[in-house]
């Protein structure tokens, strides 16, 4: 078992990882009375799988048939502090420092995405009407009041970011449409693209906007603000579902269900092929310079790796997974 158990996590499964070795718990399920057997390598494994600590962030409540869970979180920017929208139709701020809830404001109805600008004052979250429209806005931070009203995507939204400058907002829905706004409320260029848009990202000088593709295959697009019209695309080696950009803009991180790349920009050179991950990747994360790299999984899994010091240049180290 401790064999097997090795051997699942260098395929990075931590799940089997666990089940075996919880077999060789004493009084257990599965060890009920057997002495405790378990020596330097049973203890070695349990160790490498432990997540770090963890904080549950509880608050948001559920709504007649509506999970309570909340559905998007924000960091905001130069401070400790999170925001969440849910299911209930709140916006709740959190203290990643105390973790307690700090506000809450009902915007309703539900709320599926949320972004937070680069200066920390405003956020942008769109309520989920459906029939009525998905009408969105953009507001302050602290007190949840509405700073512009924005024009309507007719379907959910998956995402939305503002630019560095803050001059701009950009959303995307579930069935393909991409809108640039300006965040006075004027000039609303639409794009369609063909493809759910589960990430939107400004570059980091402002100048270009990212977005995913499909035109036969998926592209990663580089496109020209404020017309939203392509300057350069990527086939990349994945096939990409998701991704997002560094803060200082030179990596780029791409993925699709299983497989993960890493990207230097601004030629897209591929760094980092991995295609070995489990659970089925629905978002991933850079840190400030590219060298920690984050997805988050289906199953319920976060993955993280850091590539400081990593003995392989073109191969993920072994990650640290909390579940």
């Amino acid at each position: 078992d401790v064999s097997g158990a090795f051997r699942a996590y260098a395929q990075r499964d931590i799940d089997a990882v666990d089940q075996l070795l919880a077999r060789h718990k004493p009084g257990g399920r599965d060890n009920p009375t057997q002495a405790d057997l378990r020596g330097f390598e049973w203890r070695l494994l349990d160790n490498l799988c432990k997540p770090p600590e963890m904080t549950i962030l509880d608050g948001h409540e559920p709504q007649g048939t509506n999970k309570p869970e909340p559905s998007k979180v924000a960091l905001i920017p130069n401070s400790d502090d999170c925001l969440t929208v849910g299911y209930d139709g709140y916006l709740r701020r959190w203290s990643l420092r105390d973790h307690e809830q700090k506000s809450a404001c009902h915007i309703g109805p539900i709320l599926d995405t949320i972004a937070v600008s680069n200066d920390g004052k405003w956020f942008v979250t769109s309520e989920r009407i459906e029939k009525h429209g998905n009408p969105i806005a953009i507001r302050d931070v602290k007190t949840g009041a509405i700073v512009q009203r924005l024009t309507s995507h007719d379907n959910t939204l998956e995402s939305a970011c503002f630019s560095p400058d803050r001059k701009y907002v950009a959303t995307a829905d579930r069935y393909n449409e991409v809108m640039l706004q300006r965040t006075d409320g004027t000039g609303v260029t639409r794009r369609k693209i063909g493809s759910r848009s589960e990430s939107l990202a400004f570059t980091p000088d402002g100048k270009y906007m990212m977005a995913i593709v499909r035109s036969g295959q998926q592209y990663l697009e580089k496109l020209s603000l404020p017309d939203l019209k392509t300057v350069d695309k990527w086939s990349c080696s994945v096939h990409p579902i998701v991704f997002a950009i560094s803060g200082d803009g030179r990596r780029l991180v791409a993925a699709d269900a299983n497989e993960i790349a890493l990207y230097s920009l601004p030629a897209m050179k591929q760094l980092i092929y991995e295609n070995r991950i489990r659970g089925r990747i629905r978002c991933v994360a850079l840190n400030q310079d590219g060298s920690r790299i984050y997805a988050g999984c289906d199953n319920g899994s976060l993955f993280a790796w850091d590539l400081r010091g990593a003995a392989s240049t073109d191969k993920l180290p072994p990650p640290i997974v909390m579940s």
